[in-house]
């Protein structure tokens, strides 16, 4: 169980990462500044909790994520009626990583 735990926290965190350098990769030269908005640094802290085991890391990025960024994504995407694949991409990664601290206890994920 130990073992699978490292190596989903290690897959999550590559698709945070992931989705991260393509996004990146979709902006261009006038857009690229986007990727210091907050909510991008609070998935690249998501990830880097995910890869280091810092769950308090994790906690922050994905509460940031679920109480802020998603609910403006959403709004953002349903007044503009446009997104790209990999924004929505990003959102998915970022959530899917509440499965992996669904599974300690919450005596463990806070300690």
């Amino acid at each position: 169980m130990d073992s699978w735990n490292r190596w989903g926290r290690l897959f999550l965190a590559f698709l945070v990462f992931l989705s991260l350098l393509l996004h990146t990769l979709s902006k261009t030269r006038e857009t690229i500044g986007e990727m210091l908005w907050a909510c991008y640094v609070a998935s690249a802290i998501l990830a880097i909790g995910l890869l280091l085991n810092k769950p308090r890391w994790v906690a922050v990025g994905f509460l940031f994520e679920a109480t802020l960024e998603f609910p403006a994504w959403l709004l953002d995407a349903l007044a503009t009626q446009a997104t790209t694949f990999t924004s929505c991409f990003g959102k998915c990664c970022d959530r899917s990583q509440a499965w992996e601290q669904s599974a300690r206890p919450l005596d463990e994920t806070l300690a």
